[in-house]
């Protein structure tokens, strides 16, 4: 979180700053559910909003770059969906090595963590058999359309070569590649700092419990 932090701010990385970042987010989701556990609950249902508001977003910019939008950057999107979607140039360069494969699987195995934390607060919901099994439906539901229709959005977008070389910083590589200005990916960077902040307002409200 420290370091989006520090490149929405435009600022060179500093540990120290880092640190002091992430000790003050801690310390900040610890006091606000202590003295203020309603307004965390809405905290936390304001920045879920703006994750889904983000998802939704780069879901629509990715397609209408790939339908020749000019966003900025000119109409990058068609060589991207040309270069991505060539089955004959999509798995040029596999790596095959044991440790490609092993991250591979920690990077799925990460994608279904925190599923188990709604299971800590279902005594605080009424009537918790009833609303938890639609919303976890519901939920599960939203979430692969929109994961999947984003991943699209980026191979629409941002051309293979460019991920491998840029690291998985994906959303700042989407909003660089498309817009083509430095702002873009600040203002990427200080969304992407929200959402972690989210997520530690999760984790802080449900490992109370």
């Amino acid at each position: 979180m420290g370091q989006y932090i520090m490149r929405a701010a435009g600022a060179p990385d500093s540990p120290e700053a880092v640190r002091g970042i992430a000790v003050a987010a801690l310390t900040g989701a610890c006091f606000i559910h202590g003295f203020w556990r309603h307004g965390g609950i809405v905290l936390n249902n304001v920045l879920a909003i703006i994750k889904v508001a983000t998802l939704m977003a780069i879901i629509v910019i990715g397609f209408a770059a790939a339908g020749g939008a000019n966003l900025g950057n000119g109409p990058v999107g068609k060589a991207s969906v040309k270069m991505n979607f060539d089955t004959n140039k999509s798995f040029v360069r596999p790596s095959d090595d044991a440790g490609s494969y092993a991250r591979s699987i920690v990077y799925i195995v990460y994608s279904y963590h925190g599923y188990d934390q709604p299971f800590y607060v279902l005594s605080e919901v009424s009537r918790p058999k009833k609303r938890f099994a639609k919303a976890t439906i519901v939920t599960m539901i939203l979430v692969c359309i929109l994961y999947i229709l984003a991943n699209v959005a980026y191979l629409c977008t941002v051309p293979k070569d460019l991920i491998l070389s840029n690291g998985l910083d994906m959303a700042n590589n989407f909003f660089g590649h498309v817009f083509g200005n430095e702002t873009a990916p600040r203002v990427m960077s200080g969304i992407i700092a929200f959402s972690i902040f989210g997520n530690i307002i999760v984790m802080t409200f449900t490992a109370a419990r």
